[in-house]
């Protein structure tokens, strides 16, 4: 680190859930539900990014009722709001349904009610520095008293039309229970890959996150 660096405090890692995809696989890790085990009459119209989000709140365990929840997510979910501009040139109506699911913070909304969980959230979008934004997010409701907060990372393929502006080669979803007193943590340093570095290092047994500035 440089003198000019400037670092948050260690966090734990306490709880885990993540579910990676690629072209071919997708790979449940930690507690993550399968789509299976949600509840179809729930689910059944929701994208991969709500599924995805609601899986891996639920796979931290039923015991966060009022556990705050930081969202952050690069783009959102983009498919939602494609097919809403779609139906308006096509001068059809809008469904309300719909509406409600192109919004930033829709997953975690829906989620949140699955999960019994009354607690806060916040959506973030900050670009690449998405990930390590909602990591300073979540240290500062820990600074002002909360005993532990979830960070939830969802981030899925943007659809065929905006896939241009797209650079990821998978899809990335995943929940952290965090409190303090982490050691030995992983640097984020608000970087692209921040997720998928973070997520490799937890499978390798580390349990700690610090971001870097």
């Amino acid at each position: 680190m440089t003198d000019t660096q400037i670092r948050g405090r260690c966090l734990a890692v306490d709880r885990m859930a993540a579910i990676q995809r690629d072209a071919s696989t997708e790979r449940l890790i930690g507690a993550a539900k399968p789509f299976k085990d949600l509840p179809t009459r729930v689910v059944r119209r929701f994208s991969r990014l709500e599924k995805g989000v609601i899986s891996c709140l639920l796979g931290l365990g039923d015991d966060l009722a009022d556990t705050p929840v930081v969202l952050t997510s690069r783009y959102g979910p983009m498919n939602n709001t494609l097919n809403l501009l779609k139906a308006i040139v096509e001068g059809e109506t809008m469904s309300p349904t719909a509406f409600s699911l192109s919004v930033h913070n829709a997953a975690i909304g829906v989620a949140s009610q699955l999960a019994g969980n009354r607690g806060a959230h916040t959506a973030i979008a900050a670009g690449p520095d998405s990930f390590r934004c909602g990591l300073i997010e979540c240290e500062g409701l820990l600074a002002s008293g909360q005993e532990q907060v979830i960070l939830l990372y969802s981030d899925c393929g943007l659809p065929e039309e905006y896939a241009f502006f797209g650079e990821d080669a998978f899809e990335l979803q995943m929940a952290l229970l965090l409190k303090d007193g982490g050691t030995t943590p992983v640097a984020v340093r608000g970087e692209r890959d921040d997720a998928a570095m973070v997520l490799e290092a937890m499978e390798q047994g580390v349990q700690g996150l610090q971001w870097i500035a």
